[in-house]
């Protein structure tokens, strides 16, 4: 559903697009091959090379300003400097990811054009790939709101310009509770902003439109030939048997290079760092919604639910492909046509979408989700 003229294309494509503007992706949109390529220019490889490191070294001078000024800043205040912080830490790691693993990355995406553009062909029934009403509702809330996020930023820091963690909240006249001048707070706050345009954009695009619209559409390919394996005319047929079980070996491959690009970084990080964000921000609307007021206590409720949306959405649809493959498995193992196929079917796996040593299956992220819950009651009980 992510080639051209399928139902999620516009999404990741535009998402690409403003990511190329603030020089923060390696790859590009190419109309001729309809596909993506790596990005050569010197110059936009210099920029691109800069906006990966510069926030992460400013995220460790950030974290280093609120840890040792907690008793001076204001717990509502310091809290949203976590936040903050929290918010730079899984925006970051999306950013790394497609840094080490630029080749792998660009394998990945082409991979899986390729394919759908051959499976389209090889089904005449699926022309369209359509998906429900939920996923482009997702994608475009996730889009939208990541890339007016600098904007959001900035309109924040210039109504106060001392909110920590940002760089303004480190200046000598705020920590003395002093006013910053215009002249100093527009440049501060531009500076702010533009970080967030360099690191948001990409977040959104990898989590949602990527990671999610890949695994979206795996599941999808996969409804298609578990629907043409266990039809009747199939059944008997070895040929169309066996060129449906050549379909899920690709499949295979694409599950690999998954693994390579998301297993070591981009999935842990993003597991725990949602994690540490739902138990950070429920805590804060159960114990302490009385003393942050309004509009300020409105920030914590928003956070905890996008971070259990990539919990309970962006990376559940990883178990999606696990039990849809076991599906198909399961079928191709209840053949009783030709021995050769029924042994091939036999030595079929489930795909597995993998972090560090383990994988994601159906109810990896409601355990997920559950621990989160569990560790939050267990702060509330401390006192």
């Amino acid at each position: 559903m992510l080639t051209k003229g399928q139902d999620f294309f516009p999404y990741w494509t535009i998402q690409l697009k403003i990511c190329n503007f603030f020089c923060a992706f390696p790859y590009k949109w190419d109309e001729s091959s309809e596909k993506v390529k790596l990005i050569k220019n010197k110059l936009y490889r210099l920029i691109y090379t800069v906006t990966i490191f510069l926030p992460l070294i400013y995220m460790v001078v950030m974290g280093i300003f609120v840890t040792t000024n907690l008793r001076r800043i204001p717990i509502s205040k310091s809290l949203k400097g976590f936040v903050g912080i929290l918010c730079y830490g899984i925006s970051s790691t999306t950013r790394v990811t497609f840094w080490i693993w630029e080749l792998e990355g660009l394998k990945l995406i082409n991979g899986i054009l390729t394919f759908e553009k051959n499976l389209i062909k090889g089904h005449s029934n699926y022309t369209n790939l359509t998906s429900g009403l939920f996923p482009k509702i997702v994608f475009f809330v996730g889009n939208a709101s990541t890339t007016m996020f600098g904007t959001l930023i900035f309109g924040l820091l210039v109504i106060d310009p001392c909110t920590p963690p940002y760089f303004g909240s480190m200046m000598a006249k705020c920590r003395n509770g002093e006013q910053i001048n215009w002249v100093t707070q527009l440049p501060i706050s531009t500076f702010d902003a533009w970080i967030w345009n360099w690191i948001a954009p990409v977040c959104g695009l990898t989590l949602g439109d990527l990671f999610l619209g890949i695994c979206l559409s795996v599941q999808k390919y996969l409804d298609i030939l578990s629907t043409t394996m266990s039809s009747k005319f199939n059944h008997f047929n070895g040929s169309n048997q066996h060129r449906t079980l050549n379909w899920y070996r690709q499949l295979q491959l694409i599950e690999t290079q998954m693994n390579v690009t998301f297993r070591a970084l981009f999935i842990p990080g993003g597991f725990t760092t949602a994690s540490v964000i739902v138990i950070f921000s429920l805590y804060v609307c159960i114990k302490m919604h009385s003393a942050i007021r309004m509009p300020g206590f409105a920030f914590y409720p928003t956070l905890l639910i996008d971070a259990m949306l990539v919990i309970g959405v962006d990376f559940a649809s990883a178990g999606g492909v696990y039990s849809k493959s076991k599906r198909f498995v399961t079928i191709c193992r209840k053949w009783n046509s030709r021995k050769a196929l029924r042994l091939e079917g036999k030595s079929l796996q489930p795909l597995k979408i993998r972090f560090g040593m383990n994988f994601i299956d159906e109810l990896t992220s409601l355990t997920i989700l559950d621990f989160c819950l569990s560790q939050t009651v267990s702060l509330l009980l401390i006192r």
